[in-house]
């Protein structure tokens, strides 16, 4: 019969041995008694051995079968207990299933099968535990009782992928790896509706996504070929752990951006928005939230602070500036447009960070004064009532002298009327409105600085929170426009009084979000009074002219929202977005459109005018509306096709005046019987220059005073343009393009530059204690020369008396362009003669004097010899000589070179290896004196040692590779002496000209300059150098041509960076510096010194500096 189940095997089998035993009947005595009758009688035996063994043998028996009855029995226990536990595991009985292999392991632990029991043991186990409802909650147990089984089972044979249980063990880690995304989903949702406990969310998240990756590296040897692969899962954590780092990239762009919301400005609210954008997560509600309370704190951090401060003295500067204006064109005569007693008409213009006043009837130059190179914004001009009276003040940017500052002075002499310091450049031209003065900085909170106009005290400020890009005032002269760098314009009342008639101070009462784009808003922002059609009111409408890529910019007209200021100063104002109409353009616009109140002009650097009617409000047409766009600009044949800024001035109604590709040309609106409505040109273009900034228009509206950019050659003028016609009453030069080393010649100061102008300035002018010297009308030799075809080159002899100045220009005559050269010889100082010749070429290098002889090499490769003319009836002429061009080379070969050498020969080199000498004695023919061969090309003019006769008895020539050699000039042999780079010199290319001065003992001292950077001084007769001055590592900026010998010995030198330096003589030791303090000017030539023994120094923005010459150490006295 069956064991009843929990009964134990080994009691079942003794209970049936007992009831066999006691059913077996015991052994007949009859039979036994039969059985030996029937024996043949025997002798007596003794039996009990028999009987021994006998019940020996029954014993065996009996523990034999019942050894196979407990064998038998057992094994079928175990068989029914394993069939049990096996149709559990196969029910889904996991539970019952464990405990009965467990009860297997422990009841027959000697089995064959128990490895196998412990496997299943083990293995309905962990299909329990994964399988447990609680999994998705609380993963760990089930994970730890995979990991044991793993660690414990994964080398059994049942486990095995063939073996048909690795397959349920593989399902076991996947339903285990399921639970584990889900409880890794529950975490994320759960972290997202509460982010209190971010952190530990997250590190739950991170866990199991580690521990989900391990689980599936350790299902993998379970998967059998026909299983499907893991792809999905590992998709999932995979997906899991881009989940974890979107949340971890989102905790730390969030606190990213209140790191940079910590202190707040606008430019920090677009960082935080722009890396939260960038990240993914602007749109985040978090995110919106944060940037919207930044946003509001920004609004409520704009209100005004008092700051008062009164005026302070003007930085000042030892050195003194020389201001140069010429005339390119006498004034025009013309009738008076002003009363008789009203104060003459002065044009405020800046170029290259220098302010000129200019009068507008003569063009005479009759102040200036430096406000700093990166000052490019012409000043504001105000009406005031002075304590002297009625006058017209300028308030402009003051960046010289390496501080920030603004200045208002006296229009009619440039006066001072106060000075006030500012933490930061200025951003834009400031705005009078009434007593009050408003300058915005260039700074990252939008700082306004708001000044008594009068006497120049500071009140006070209104920081913005974003840089201010400009500033404009509406047509009525209350409400001031500060348009930042991107996306807002923010509308400030600078007239709101009390209720006793109080002036109040500056607040802010709308904010108009207008979304424009960083460095997108090119010209100030113009608002524009629009009439209405009844029942509509009349309305404000602002207008934005906006870059939109490389080559295009926008107009976008805002209907401006009415304006109100709010109960109180200290409310945040409201910040309102109003709706916008854009309208495509080629090319960028440089000023600010002009309207005359029914249209509206704007001409872009593409040489394209454009017109727009304005609409009244409350019509059937769109506040703009285009008008018909069928003219290209007339341009000259020879204009640039380069973007180049351009402008439109407002002449009388229907008419504008437009300065484009370098052209002037008036343009009227009118009826075309074909075309309609058009735009006529009222006369060809008129060459004139590139505008610089804003036009000014006179009081009286008929001229206008222009500051333009001359391209090529490269000047800055200044002219006055009659509205009535579009004529230019007159032009002027400003300062002097590419100024060349002065030259002194006796008690005058000769200024030159490479445009032909010649300034002669006495010592007495330069004496003058002055800070600003003008050089004007008075002190030009010759009015500049016109249709110039090339670069002005200079001469001057050897004694210094005599100076030439030499300017190819060319003439149309009988329809034929002539290349002539403008030749003007000055002697002390005056001008000897002034006269020209036709030339067959341009020149191909600088002229120089054979006693006092000009001679000049053209680019035919001839050297002519200049002969003055006697007037009419004896022109000018040129007698040819020598060739100075050897070898034939490519453009852009070195130029000409020519020496004197005594007063009837001289050396040529066209730049080869081959120097030549000539004999051209005057009223004789040239011979041929001989050549000497180089080594290398020569890199600098040679210099030649004059002896007193006025002859050279050696020069000296240095080449590219850098060594000097000393020749004899009356034989043509071998050089005398040479110093090598590397050992007497040091390394590099000789980078200017010989500097030359005798001692006190008369020895010649030469120097020159090596990379830019060092000095040598030579002695012609010694082999060595007398010294090599290498600067400092901090003052290692590049010299500015040779060194300039000064009357005692020592030598100056000045570099780039305007640093003036004295050196030694004997030694090369720097004995004194001094520096200009001229942020973004700098030295563009070689320094001259002037007979009161100051530093003349020609600057890049056209200008001169006359400083005074760095003192060397004063000697200690012997004791």
């Amino acid at each position: 019969m069956d064991t009843p189940r929990g009964d134990t095997p080994l009691s079942f089998v003794l209970t049936e041995l007992q009831e066999t035993a006691s059913s077996t009947p015991p052994p007949s005595s009859s039979g036994e008694k039969d059985s030996l009758l029937l024996l043949p009688e025997r002798r007596r035996r003794h039996w009990a051995p028999i009987l021994l063994i006998g019940l020996s043998i029954a014993t065996l028996l009996v523990l034999g079968s019942m050894a196979f009855y407990l064998l038998y029995y057992q094994d079928l226990a175990e068989r029914q207990l394993a069939a049990a536990a096996e149709e559990h595991y196969k029910q889904g009985n996991y539970k019952e299933a464990a405990r009965a292999y467990r009860q297997l392991t422990e009841d027959y632990p000697n089995s064959e099968d128990h490895d196998k029991y412990r496997f299943f043991a083990e293995l309905s186990e962990l299909q329990g535990a994964v399988r447990a409802v609680t999994n998705r909650e609380d993963y760990s147990p089930a994970l730890e009782r995979w990991q044991k089984f793993v660690s414990e089972q994964k080398d059994s044979p049942w486990a095995k992928p063939g073996s048909g249980y690795g397959h349920d063990i593989f399902e076991a880690g996947k339903k285990l790896c399921e639970d584990m995304v889900a409880y890794a989903d529950g975490q994320l949702e759960k972290f997202r509706s509460d982010r209190s406990g971010q952190a530990a969310l997250e590190e739950k998240v991170r866990a199991t996504v580690q521990a989900g990756k391990e689980l599936l590296k350790s299902l993998e040897p379970f998967r059998a070929a026909d299983d499907p692969p893991l792809d999905k899962w590992q998709q999932e954590w995979t997906r899991l752990e881009g989940e974890l780092q979107k949340e971890q990239s989102r905790r730390q762009a969030l606190a990213q951006a209140r790191q940079h919301l910590a202190s707040i400005t606008d430019a920090r609210i677009a960082l935080a928005e722009n890396e939260l954008a960038a990240a993914g997560w602007l749109a985040d509600p978090e995110a919106q939230a944060l940037l919207k309370e930044a946003r509001a704190r920004l609004r409520a951090m704009i209100r005004y602070e008092l700051d008062p401060a009164a005026p302070q003295a003007a930085p000042a500067s030892p050195a003194r500036t020389i201001f140069c204006s010429a005339a390119l064109s006498p004034a025009a005569p013309r009738a008076a447009s002003h009363h008789p007693d009203a104060p003459p008409t002065i044009f405020p213009i800046v170029a290259r960070g220098i302010l000129y006043a200019l009068d507008e009837e003569s063009g005479n130059l009759l102040w200036a004064m430096r406000v700093g190179a990166d000052v490019t914004f012409p000043p504001a001009l105000a009406r005031l009532t002075l304590p002297e009276g009625i006058s017209e003040v300028l308030f402009c940017a003051h960046h010289a002298e390496r501080q920030y500052g603004v200045v208002a002075c006296l229009l009619r002499n440039g006066s001072l009327r106060w000075y006030q310091p500012l933490p930061a450049p200025v951003a834009a031209p400031p705005v009078v409105m009434g007593s009050r003065a408003y300058v915005p900085l260039r700074d990252e909170w939008g700082t306004i600085y708001e000044f008594d106009a009068i006497d120049g005290t500071r009140r006070g400020r209104i920081r913005l929170g974003q840089p201010i890009a400009h500033l404009a005032v509406e047509p009525k002269g209350r409400y001031l426009f500060a348009a930042a760098e991107a996306r807002r314009v923010f509308v400030l009342d600078g007239n709101a009084r009390d209720d006793e008639d109080n002036l109040l101070p500056l607040r802010c009462v709308q904010v108009l979000h207008t979304g424009h784009e960083p460095g997108t808003l090119r010209v100030p922002p113009l608002i524009l009074e629009a009439a209405a059609l009844p029942p509509a009111v009349p309305e404000q409408r602002l207008l934005l002219c906006q870059a939109d890529g490389a080559r295009s910019m926008k107009l976008r007209l805002f209907s401006l929202p009415p304006l109100a200021a709010g109960p109180s100063s200290d409310a945040p104002p409201p910040e309102v977005q109003p709706a916008a109409m854009e309208y495509s353009l080629e090319g960028w616009a440089y000023f600010p459109p002009v309207s005359d109140g029914e249209r509206l002009a704007v001409v872009t650097d593409a040489g394209r005018l454009r017109l727009f009617a304005l609409n009244p409000a409350g019509g059937p047409d769109p506040p703009l509306s285009p008008l018909p766009d069928r003219l290209a600009l007339q341009m000259p044949p020879d204009s640039s096709a380069l973007p180049l800024p351009a402008a439109v001035l407002p002449a009388e109604e229907g008419a504008f005046i437009v300065l484009a590709r370098s052209a002037l040309q008036k343009y009227r609106l009118g009826i075309h019987p074909q075309r309609g409505l058009d735009i006529v040109p009222m006369h060809p273009p008129r060459p004139i220059g590139v505008p610089l900034h804003q036009p000014w228009l006179s009081p009286q509206r008929d001229t206008a005073g222009l500051a333009l950019r001359w391209v090529d050659p490269p000047a800055d003028q200044a002219a006055l343009v009659a509205l009535k016609d579009g004529s230019i009453l007159w032009r002027r030069q400003l300062g002097v393009a590419q100024a060349a080393a002065p030259i002194v010649q006796g008690d005058v100061v000769l200024l030159l530059g490479q445009d032909g102008s010649i300034y002669a300035l006495h010592n007495h002018l330069l004496n003058n204690p002055s800070a600003t010297l003008l050089a004007g009308a008075d002190q030009l030799l010759a009015p500049l020369p016109l249709q110039r075809a090339g670069v002005t080159q200079f001469a001057t002899s050897a004694d210094r008396s005599l100076t030439a100045v030499v300017t190819p220009y060319e003439e149309v005559e009988r329809d034929r362009r002539q290349l002539r050269l403008l030749i003007r010889l000055i002697h002390d100082g005056k001008m000897a003669h002034d006269g020209h010749v036709t030339v067959p070429a341009l020149l191909a290098g600088p002229p120089a004097f054979l006693d006092q002889t000009l001679l000049l090499p053209l680019a035919d490769g001839l050297i002519y010899r200049y002969v003055p003319g006697q007037g009419l009836t004896s022109p000018d002429r040129l007698e040819p000589g020598p060739l100075w061009r050897i070898e034939r080379r490519e453009s852009g070969a070195a130029p000409a070179l020519l020496c004197p050498t005594g007063k009837d020969s001289f050396l040529s080199s066209d730049g080869s290896r081959t120097l030549k000498r000539w004999l051209w004695p005057a009223g004789s023919r040239w011979n041929d004196g001989g050549e000497w061969t180089l080594r290398e090309r020569p890199a600098a003019p040679p210099l030649p040692l004059f002896r007193k006769d006025g002859s050279a008895s050696h020069f000296l020539l240095a080449d590219t590779t850098g060594n000097v050699w000393l020749y004899a000039v009356d034989r043509i042999e071998a050089p005398q002496r040479r110093w090598r780079p590397g050992s007497a010199l040091p390394l590099g290319q000789p980078t200017s000209a010989f500097g030359l001065t005798q001692d006190a003992q008369g020895r010649w001292r030469v120097t020159y300059t090596v990379a830019n950077r060092l000095v040598v001084c030579l002695d012609p007769h010694q082999d060595a150098p007398l010294w090599v001055h290498q600067p400092a590592e901090e003052h290692a900026a590049a010299l500015v041509g040779p060194p300039l010998p000064l009357p005692d010995g020592d030598w100056l030198t000045v570099d780039l960076a305007g640093r003036i330096t004295r050196l030694a003589g004997k030694t090369g030791q720097s004995l004194a510096t001094s520096r200009l303090h001229l942020p973004g000017i700098f030295p563009i030539a070689a320094p001259g010194l002037t007979p009161g023994q100051d530093v003349l120094l020609p600057l890049s923005d056209g200008s001169f500096v006359l400083h005074p010459l760095p003192a060397p150490p004063a000697k200690t006295p012997a004791p």
